[in-house]
C-alpha cells in the first residue's frame, strides 16, 4: 500500500506543473465570473453562474489532458518507468488516480461557489423551475456519474492510442506512426458507431432502466386578445443499467488491452 501511495505522489509531482497552470486559470475564471456579477448587477448575476458552469464543463476534458501531458512526460524516462517493478496496469492506474485528485483540486473553487449559488437566495434562477426539488439531488449525482464515466472511458481511449502509437514508432517513423494510428481509430470508431445502430446493442444495453424527474426544457407563450397561455415543455429522462455496465466492460477491456501492448510489446 505505501508502495502505490509513493507511485501515486510521484505521478501527482510529474503533473504538477499542468495542475498548477489549469488552476490558475480556473481561479482568474472565478474571480472574473463573480467581479462581473457584482459589476453589472451588485450581486452573483447569472452571467456569474454561466462562467462558473461554462468552467466546470470545460473540466471534462482535464483527466484526459493531465494523463496526455504525463505520458509524454514519461517519453524522456521511458525505459525507467517501464522498468518499474509495478505491473503496467498499476502504472497506468496511478496516473489515473492522480488526475482525479487533480481534477478534484482544480474545479473544487468553482463547484463549491456554483454550489453555493445554486442552493441560497443569492441564485439568479431557482431550480425549482426546471425539476421537482425532491429530485435535484438524484439527478446531480446521477448527472455526476455518468460525466465521471465518459471522463475515464476518453481517458482510457487516449492512453490506448498513445499506447498504438509507441509501439508502432518500434517499426515505421512517427510520422507514419502517427497516420496509421488515427486512420486504425477512425476505421474502429465507425465499426463501433455501426454496432450501437444495431438490436442487438439495443437488446445488450437496453435494460434496467431509471426513469428521472421530468425536467422542464422550454416554454411556448400564446398571446390572445383576452389573455396569454403559457405552454412549459418538460422530458422524462431515463438510464438504462445496461448502458453503465456495457460502458464498465468496455472501459476495463480497452484498459486490459492497453496494459497488455505496454507490457509485452514496448521495447525501450
Amino acid at each position: 500500500m505505501n508502495a502505490w501511495l509513493h507511485l501515486v505522489k510521484k505521478e501527482f509531482r510529474l503533473g504538477f506543473p499542468f495542475l498548477l497552470t489549469i488552476s490558475i486559470i480556473s481561479i482568474i475564471c472565478t474571480i472574473s465570473a463573480v467581479y462581473l456579477g457584482f459589476k453589472l448587477e451588485n450581486t452573483l448575476s447569472l452571467p456569474t453562474l454561466v462562467i462558473l458552469i461554462f468552467l466546470m464543463v470545460c473540466h471534462i476534458f482535464f483527466l484526459v489532458f493531465y494523463v496526455l501531458n504525463s505520458l509524454q512526460r514519461e517519453n524522456s524516462t521511458l525505459h525507467l518507468w517501464l522498468h518499474s517493478p509495478f505491473p503496467s496496469y498499476v502504472l497506468l492506474l496511478a496516473k489515473i488516480t492522480s488526475g482525479l485528485l487533480s481534477l478534484l483540486i482544480s474545479i473544487s473553487i468553482p463547484a463549491a461557489l456554483s454550489i453555493v449559488i445554486l442552493t441560497t437566495n443569492l441564485s439568479p434562477i431557482s431550480l425549482d423551475s426546471f425539476i421537482a426539488k425532491e429530485s435535484i439531488w438524484q439527478v446531480i449525482w446521477l448527472t455526476l456519474g455518468a460525466v465521471l464515466l465518459v471522463m475515464i472511458m476518453i481517458t482510457v481511449f487516449i492512453m490506448f492510442c498513445w499506447i498504438i502509437y509507441r509501439y508502432l514508432k518500434q517499426f515505421l517513423p512517427s510520422f507514419f506512426s502517427l497516420l496509421i494510428m488515427i486512420v486504425g481509430i477512425f476505421l474502429l470508431l465507425n465499426l463501433y458507431s455501426l454496432f450501437t445502430d444495431t438490436a442487438f446493442f439495443d437488446w445488450l444495453t437496453g435494460w434496467g432502466e431509471i426513469t428521472l424527474a421530468p425536467i422542464m426544457v422550454g416554454m411556448e407563450f400564446d398571446f390572445t386578445q383576452v389573455g396569454s397561455d403559457i405552454d412549459i415543455r418538460t422530458v422524462q429522462p431515463s438510464l438504462f443499467l445496461g448502458d453503465f455496465l456495457f460502458d464498465l466492460l468496455l472501459i476495463f477491456c480497452l484498459f486490459f488491452i492497453t496494459s497488455w501492448i505496454l507490457d509485452k510489446k514496448i521495447e525501450v
